[in-house]
């Protein structure tokens, strides 16, 4: 296994960690907020929106509204899934650092 490291680009992958930290940290925190909404945009009764342009009528469009809401919360669900995950790689070795290795890190 000595010879693949000389291929990874650690730098690199270090950099891109530290990105990914704070954005999942984001989706962990909201992950539960955005499902919320989208079951909440599956329910609701769209209202007729007045623009002057003559409309066709969707006798599936509620069909349709939770077919896509469905499909969004798999998306969300995921992606707090990838979060917690990374969160689980990465966190202990965060936790370790010094306060002041963390600012370097991060700035």
């Amino acid at each position: 296994m000595g010879i693949i490291w000389q291929y990874l680009d650690k730098r690199g992958a270090t950099a891109n960690a530290l990105r990914d930290y704070g954005r999942m940290e984001f989706i962990i925190s909201h992950t539960d907020d955005e499902i919320k909404a989208a079951y909440q945009k599956m329910g609701g009764i769209s209202s007729p929106q007045p623009d002057g342009m003559p409309h066709t009528h969707n006798p599936h469009a509620a069909e349709d509204r939770i077919v896509k809401g469905i499909e969004e919360i798999d998306v969300l669900k995921e992606r707090y899934r990838e979060a917690v995950e990374f969160m689980a790689w990465f966190g202990p070795a965060w936790e370790q650092l010094t306060e002041d290795d963390r600012y370097v890190l991060e700035c």
